[in-house]
């Protein structure tokens, strides 16, 4: 059950996308919506993006003046789109949980933006984020990335274009690997409520086909051996696979994705695969992902 999801925002043209995704589930399972923003100490204004190469003859006191008046103006942004929100979908405000109805609470963090995201993750059972939240105040972060590495919990990713549905028909990208497998485990409670389960497999390179067909009927096996009406299906990339799967949800009117977050390795800096940096770049459904 996802009963607490955290949502990060950041006072930009993100928020509306991640709050609405995050309701699309909440309202699945009865959910309390944490819903937050990180205020930037003064040490991590000027460290983040080093902005003093950018600004020349501004004087650092000066400098940290106007981006702290910046920062409150985000958060101030942020607040209101929350309230606005909240009043517009007649969301409870609550401390905590309710006993019936999907509530939601402002909470205004303090620190590096990352670290205390990604810090304040680990106290919920899932993560609504939109893609880019923070690449307009920092255009070099992968924070959905950071993220999914570092959090330890599952990551819905939301699109630019907030869901109609969510978990009515949802598809698995699968591949027989340890990170998919974790995927599948923590979507469990909205795979067992949807209509459909797609588990979609692709071959990539010179792959065996029969080798991913098996396997991919395999999981539908053992999802109907838990209730859900799952079924197997093979999709034959022309070229990468990331944008053949993204191509038949969309023809199938799949609303959700369920994939794991493959790395090319696993050192800190790990670089996703292709397959990753594909669908979280370029998923016009929701996406969740779990590292």
């Amino acid at each position: 059950m996802f009963k607490s999801i955290f949502v990060p925002l950041n006072g930009g043209d993100k928020d509306d996308t991640a709050l609405k995704t995050a309701l699309a589930v909440a309202r699945l399972f009865e959910s309390h919506l944490e819903c937050a923003r990180a205020r930037l100490t003064p040490e991590f204004l000027i460290w983040e993006g080093d902005v003093l190469d950018v600004v020349g003859g501004v004087v650092e006191g000066e400098l940290i003046t106007q981006l702290e008046k910046q920062d409150r103006a985000r958060t101030t942004t942020a607040l209101r789109s929350f309230k606005a929100f909240c009043e517009r979908e007649k969301i409870v405000i609550a401390d905590t949980p309710g006993s019936a109805g999907v509530s939601a609470r402002w909470n205004e963090l303090k620190g590096h933006q990352i670290a205390e995201f990604v810090w304040e993750s680990r106290f919920h059972d899932l993560v609504v984020a939109a893609r880019g939240l923070l690449a307009d105040t920092d255009p070099a972060t992968d924070f959905v990335g950071n993220l999914l590495l570092d959090a330890g919990r599952p990551v819905l990713l939301a699109p630019d274009i907030p869901p109609k549905t969510l978990g009515r028909t949802v598809a698995i990208a699968w591949k027989n690997t340890p990170e998919a497998a974790r995927a599948v485990a923590a979507a469990m409670p909205i795979l067992a409520q949807a209509e459909t389960v797609i588990v979609m497999s692709a071959n990539e390179d010179d792959e065996s086909v029969d080798g991913h067909t098996r396997s991919a009927g395999r999981l539908a096996d053992t999802l109907k051996w838990n209730g859900c009406n799952a079924s197997a299906m093979h999709v034959n990339p022309d070229h990468r696979a990331a944008p053949a799967i993204l191509e038949r949800c969309l023809d199938l009117g799949v609303d959700l994705l369920v994939m794991g977050g493959y790395g090319r390795s696993r050192l800190r800096e790990t670089v996703f695969g292709g397959f990753t940096r594909d669908v979280l770049l370029s998923s016009p459904i929701p996406v969740f992902m779990f590292h």
